[in-house]
């Protein structure tokens, strides 16, 4: 690409300029690493940048800012350059210094580097934080309604508070976290899940969707149902069992799309918390090879 000035003055003058511009064919995103201890309740964290240059230049000696947040844009009729992209190059140095604009937060990179074209560029910014606490459960929806359903899945989840309290509060640009677990047998890390999250500022919980759990199924029965010309009443039964060999904490929610022209009530121990008009909640911990059974009933009118 070429860009070329015409500028008019009315006198013969020698001064500096300051050009700016929008390229485009320049992307980054972030990229996430969690690695999960043995009991589950801590993980190490960093993060790294990851630039890609398709823009038909190479850019020598250059500083780097990168401003994470949702800038509004308006679409270019510029033609884009598009090549191969090559092979990741991670480098641990340099270091990002992160500081709020404006309406968004800015990274700035403390060397300069070359980024050549047709290239992808690796650059730390979160450096390792060891001992983040987090809380891992598993997480089981279901809806109103009054259908039996089988075999539904537990979706687990690691969720952490990035406060300096807990070794993190560094504002996260939306990328990708993905979580791995140390192997005991040989001491490799294996990958056992990731997910996207949103810009998240510090003080905010983190909460990453690593897939479904195995071990854990739920069964949901209508034990009864009747229609009537305005609604219907059922009674519902929800069995969670967990097949593994250690305790799972688990997360049950029941959608309530009716709002609250559907009642609902308890029909055993462990009823129901209102968390909305459109959304219930269940939080237990169930033992190694348990099954345990939440009962409530539905009288809907409209």
């Amino acid at each position: 690409p070429t860009l070329v000035w015409v500028a008019f003055s009315l006198n013969s003058v020698t001064t500096n300029c300051e050009i700016a511009y929008r390229a485009s064919g320049i992307s980054w995103k972030s990229d996430y690493m969690m690695v999960l201890n043995q009991d589950e309740d801590q993980v190490d964290f960093s993060g790294w940048v990851t630039i890609d240059n398709n823009s038909g230049k190479k850019y020598e000696n250059t500083k780097i800012k990168l401003i994470a947040g949702d800038v509004n844009t308006v679409p270019q009729t510029t033609p884009r350059f598009f090549a191969k992209t090559l092979a990741a190059n991670p480098v641990s140095p340099p270091a990002f210094a992160e500081k709020s604009f404006g309406d968004y937060h800015m990274y700035t990179l403390d060397q300069r580097v070359n980024v050549n074209e047709s290239s992808r560029k690796q650059i730390e910014f979160i450096p390792k934080a060891s001992g983040v606490n987090v809380n891992k459960t598993y997480e089981l929806s279901v809806s109103v309604g009054g259908y039996s359903q089988e075999n539904l899945k537990f979706q687990s989840k690691i969720a952490f508070l990035n406060s300096k309290d807990n070794r993190m509060g560094i504002p996260l640009p939306a990328g990708t976290i993905r979580d791995f677990k140390k192997d005991e047998a040989d001491k490799s890390l294996e990958f056992i899940g990731e997910s996207n999250i949103g810009h998240t500022p510090r003080d905010e919980n983190v909460t990453v969707t690593t897939g479904n759990a195995f071990d854990l199924v739920g069964k949901l029965t209508a034990i009864s149902r009747t229609s009537v010309s305005n609604g219907y009443d059922v009674t519902m039964q929800l069995n969670v069992t967990n097949r593994s060999d250690k305790p799972a904490k688990m997360v049950l929610i029941l959608n309530n799309y009716n709002g609250d022209n559907n009642v609902i009530k308890g029909t055993t121990r462990n009823k129901w918390v209102k968390i909305n008009a459109n959304r219930f909640e269940i939080r237990l911990t169930t033992a190694a090879n348990e099954t345990k059974s939440i009962g409530w009933t539905e009288n809907y009118r409209y």
